[in-house]
């Protein structure tokens, strides 16, 4: 009698062992997907209206959508108009449009929406909110722009001849300008981010306009050529950003 107890009492701790050993790898495999998700930061999506001012017209003005993801260099730009709607994604040095703009939308400043603007609107935005990882670019020497002193960050000329040189106002420590340059296209442009609004969704300053000046002529004769004001910030998971 005392045997069968015993017997009974090493059947019930095995099979206490072997739930046990269960439970364990069920919890393993529960956790396995959360430590292979790649580390990406969240998406923004934000919406804007958009001026294009053309010499001796009056400004068009219509509204775009931006998807960034700074950790990335991934930035989506989504315009419907008139003739239909328009897609051009900035994937790091990777530029393509999924639809030609018509001969108007073409004709104006930056063609619409080429290359050297998406660059452009990217470190604009990115840097000039804190979320862009400046650490990797090379730091030049200080310089003096409109009575303010600025520390110059090269960020990496990609192949087609577009580099950006994001500026970081030494004064206030906020990078509100960024210089780009293409050589193919003989494009001298500077751009301001300012209007800072805070983001609960970011928790972080965000530009709220970006001006697009056109400086081929000299910095004391810029031109305006396009401005984008963002009317709201969003957040969303990273996969959102093929949408």
């Amino acid at each position: 009698m005392r045997h069968s107890k015993n017997s009974i009492q090493i059947a019930l701790l095995s099979a206490l062992l072997v739930l046990m050993g269960g439970c364990s790898r069920i919890s393993q495999k529960k956790q396995q997907p959360t430590q292979e998700m790649p580390d990406q930061s969240a998406s923004i999506i934000a919406d804007c209206i958009v001026n294009y001012f053309q010499k001796d017209y009056v400004p068009y003005v219509t509204q775009q959508q931006h998807r960034f993801n700074p950790k990335t260099g991934y930035l989506k730009i989504v315009a419907t108009e008139p003739t239909g709607r328009y897609t051009f994604t900035l994937n790091k040095d990777h530029f393509a449009s999924a639809k030609q703009p018509s001969s108007f939308l073409s004709d104006l400043p930056a063609s619409f929406v080429n290359e050297p603007l998406a660059t452009a609107v990217f470190y604009s935005f990115t840097a000039g909110a804190g979320l862009l990882d400046t650490t990797p670019f090379e730091t030049q020497e200080t310089i003096k722009i409109e009575g303010q002193w600025y520390e110059p960050m090269q960020a990496a000329a990609n192949n087609t001849g577009i580099q950006a040189t994001i500026l970081r106002n030494k004064g206030t420590n906020k990078t509100d300008l960024i210089k780009l340059q293409d050589t193919e296209h003989e494009i001298q442009w500077l751009l301001k981010s300012y209007n800072l609004r805070y983001s609960k969704e970011l928790d972080t300053l965000v530009p709220m306009k970006i001006d697009v000046f056109d400086i081929s002529k000299g910095l004391a004769s810029k031109q305006l050529i396009i401005q984008f004001e963002y009317k709201s910030i969003l957040k969303k998971q990273a996969q959102h950003t093929a949408e």
